[in-house]
């Protein structure tokens, strides 16, 4: 598969990897409420859509068809408590034959990137939310 003129490896077989994601109640682009968030607080991921490629998704230009995972229950409970806030924390299994990228298996991904363990997933993902606190440890979340 390409991402704009550059190949990636996907996976799109198998299945049951626990992915994690975080989402914050303020939304780090406005400032104001999360739009993200009442879809997360009943454990639903819905990508914005949009025309970018997991690569730009990954670079910030996030209205695609993919939301952004994490295999680091900390990595998602960093970004449900950024600048010091509540959010929701989702866990979630990535069904069989689901299409994704894991980033840290990318040429374009950038060195100081690939400790968030960065898994794009395409398509609306449902798992299991939680709350989660500035503080809060994967052990607290009841997971």
């Amino acid at each position: 598969m390409l991402a704009g003129a550059t190949p990636v490896l996907v996976h799109n077989c198998g299945g049951g990897t626990t992915v994690y994601r975080g989402v914050a109640e303020v939304s780090g682009e406005t400032g104001g409420p999360n739009p993200a968030c009442d879809d997360a607080v009943e454990g639903i991921a819905r990508p914005r859509g949009g025309d970018s490629t997991p690569e730009m998704h990954h670079l910030g230009m996030t209205d695609s068809d993919y939301t952004s995972w994490t295999t680091s229950p900390a990595a998602a409970i960093r970004a449900a408590t950024r600048d010091g806030g509540s959010g929701v924390v989702i866990r979630a299994t990535i069904p069989s034959g689901r299409f994704r990228v894991h980033v840290n298996d990318q040429p374009w991904v950038e060195d100081d990137l690939r400790g968030e363990a960065e898994v794009i997933i395409q398509g609306v993902m449902q798992g299991r939310a939680r709350a989660a606190w500035p503080g809060a440890r994967l052990e607290d979340l009841g997971f």
